[in-house]
């Protein structure tokens, strides 16, 4: 019915025409609700499995707190950054320079933690201590004579390196 109330015949192409749905949509819907289910009881059915596999080997899931609990440090996986920086700019292994100047800057990773486990824990570059703060962190000026300038830096703890690396950079005068 139209807006004053007389009756509005059915066009074919109007929107307001209702049509059934044939047997073949229907039929294809109905496929689709079964490969559905089918796929739900084999999740159900693989997850029931699971959990009973687990409960009759005894096997137990790690809880929430022993995922989140990072494993104790050890002397092998001390680790440490070290980078070199000229005019706020990183200077990397193999480049050549032409300004004496050199900041060395890095951190040792996990550093608190090292530090209450062996307190005699050092930061070694070029066979000398460098003070780290409590933050593990450290920055030390050097100045490079001409040619290749080796930067060695390492981890020490009773005595024994850990973790050594070299870094060359060739300082070229003008």
């Amino acid at each position: 019915m139209n807006l004053l109330g007389k009756p509005v015949p059915l066009q074919k192409n109007n929107p307001l025409k209702t049509s059934r749905p044939n047997s073949e949509s229907r039929l294809s819907s109905l496929v689709k609700i079964i490969k559905w289910q089918g796929r739900t009881i084999v999740i159900l059915v693989v997850s029931l499995v699971l959990v009973s596999f687990l409960k009759v080997e005894g096997i137990k899931l790690p809880s929430q707190e022993a995922v989140l609990t990072p494993p104790p440090i050890t002397e092998s996986n001390l680790q440490y950054n070290v980078f070199a920086y000229q005019n706020a700019k990183i200077v990397r292994h193999g480049e050549t320079i032409n300004n004496p100047g050199l900041e060395i800057i890095g951190q040792v990773y996990e550093y608190k933690e090292a530090k209450q486990k062996w307190p005699d824990l050092i930061f070694v570059l070029n066979g000398a201590s460098v003070p780290l703060n409590e933050g593990g962190n450290y920055m030390v000026d050097l100045s490079l004579k001409p040619g290749p300038n080796i930067i060695e830096t390492s981890l020490q703890l009773n005595g024994k390196d850990y973790n050594r690396q070299q870094t060359v950079i060739t300082y070229a005068p003008r």
